[in-house]
C-alpha cells in the first residue's frame, strides 16, 4: 500500500487544519471542505509500507510500565482518522504522548525544544524516532488530536502549543529513512498474524482496533461525534 494515494474521506464534514501564527505563538484552526482537491492533503509519495508488517522485538513483560502509559493506537493508516476513531479519554491522551514522544525523537537528533525527554526505550517512541516519516505520522496525529479536543469538550490542549516547534524538528533533524509500520505495543493476543491475515487494513491497524475494541470497551465514548463504524463491524 502506498501512502501517496489520497487519504480516506472523513466521516464528518469537517476537518482542521492548522494556521501557524509566528508572532503571537499560538494555534488559529480553520475549517476546510473534506472534498478539496488540495495536493497538500495526500501523503508525500515516498512514505510506503514494507513488505511486512513489523512486530515489535521487545519482550512486553520488559516494557510493561511503560506500555500501560505510553502508546500511538493506530485505529487508521490515516493520522486524522486514526484521531477522530479515539475514544474521549484519549484524544488528549494521544496527543500528550505523541508530543512526548516527538520531543524524545528530536532531541535524540540534537533538537533543542519541546518536552524533556521521555520513556526512550518504549518501542513506540524508538519507532518515532526513527525516521521523518514516522515522525511526521505522529505530527499529523497529534494535530488533529488537538482539533478533536476543541471539538468534543469546547477546550484547547496546551500541548498543541509545542506543535510549531515540533515542526520545525521534522523538518531540520529528523533523518529520511522511509517507513516501516509500527511496532505493535499489545498483549500478543490482539496481534494479527501477518501469514494469515488478508483483510483490508494493515495487519497493526486490525491489530490496534481488535486491541481497542475489547481492551479499551471499558473507556468507549464519543462526544459530539460517530463511534468508529469498525467497532461494530
Amino acid at each position: 500500500m502506498r501512502f501517496g494515494s489520497a487519504l480516506p474521506k472523513l466521516p464528518r464534514h469537517e476537518v482542521f487544519v492548522p494556521i501557524t501564527c509566528l508572532l503571537s505563538g499560538k494555534f488559529v484552526w480553520r475549517l476546510t471542505n473534506e472534498n478539496s482537491n488540495n495536493p497538500e492533503e495526500t501523503w508525500p509519495q515516498g512514505m510506503e509500507t514494507q513488505a511486512s508488517d513489523v512486530v515489535a522485538h521487545w519482550s512486553l513483560a520488559n516494557c510493561m510500565d511503560e506500555e500501560t502509559t505510553m502508546n500511538l493506537f493506530f485505529l487508521n493508516e490515516c493520522p486524522k482518522q486514526a484521531a477522530l476513531d479515539l475514544a474521549d479519554v484519549h484524544v488528549g491522551k494521544m496527543l500528550l504522548e505523541a508530543c512526548q514522544m516527538m520531543s524524545t525523537a528530536a532531541r535524540q537528533h540534537g533538537f533543542d525544544g519541546g518536552y524533556a525527554r521521555a520513556y526512550e526505550h518504549h518501542p513506540m517512541t524508538k519507532w518515532v524516532a526513527r525516521s521523518k516519516q514516522h515522525y511526521e505520522w505522529a505530527w499529523e496525529h497529534a494535530l488533529s488530536c488537538a482539533g478533536e479536543h476543541e471539538v468534543r469538550f469546547g477546550t484547547y490542549h496546551k500541548s498543541a502549543l509545542l506543535l510549531p516547534t515540533l515542526s520545525v524538528a521534522m523538518h531540520t533533524v529528523m533523518p529520511d529513512r522511509g517507513w516501516r509500520n509500527p511496532p505493535r505495543c499489545m498483549p500478543d493476543d490482539y496481534k494479527v498474524d501477518f501469514d494469515a491475515w488478508d483483510g483490508s487494513v494493515p495487519c497493526h491497524v486490525q491489530s490496534y482496533r481488535d486491541y481497542y475494541a475489547d481492551a479499551k470497551r471499558h473507556l468507549h465514548k464519543w462526544t459530539n461525534v460517530e463511534a468508529p463504524e469498525w467497532l461494530s463491524a
